[in-house]
């Protein structure tokens, strides 16, 4: 069919938009367009390089802690001390460690070298 026997099957009331996805998919290639790419899809998927264990670059990590009710002293004492110190005995890799308290909240941000 030639484009003039599918623009006479078309709304006169669509707009562009319309017309153009009614074409689209009266058209006869459609069918095998969409086949093409998910053929091309599933070849891309197979052929794609994959490793069972990505080496991935960790730049750093976060700890927050809730302890609803404490005040920022006691959080200081209880969670922050001593979660820094186990933090830098089990990760020697850190090159700064920053911790703070917001709405008695404690975080702990680390930067690793």
């Amino acid at each position: 069919m030639t484009e003039k026997d599918f623009s006479s099957h078309l709304n006169k009331d669509l707009n562009i938009a319309g017309k153009l996805s009614s074409i689209f998919i009266e058209h006869p290639l459609t069918f095998i367009l969409g086949v093409f790419i998910l053929i091309l899809g599933y070849i891309s998927l197979i052929i794609m390089p994959r490793e069972e264990n990505p080496q991935i670059k960790v730049s750093g990590g976060a700890v927050i802690v809730v302890m609803p009710g404490a005040s920022p002293s006691e959080i200081q004492k209880i969670i922050i001390e001593p979660l820094e110190k186990k933090i830098q005995y089990k990760v020697s890799v850190i090159a700064v460690m920053l911790s703070f308290v917001v709405n008695a909240i404690p975080f702990i941000i680390q930067l690793l070298k």
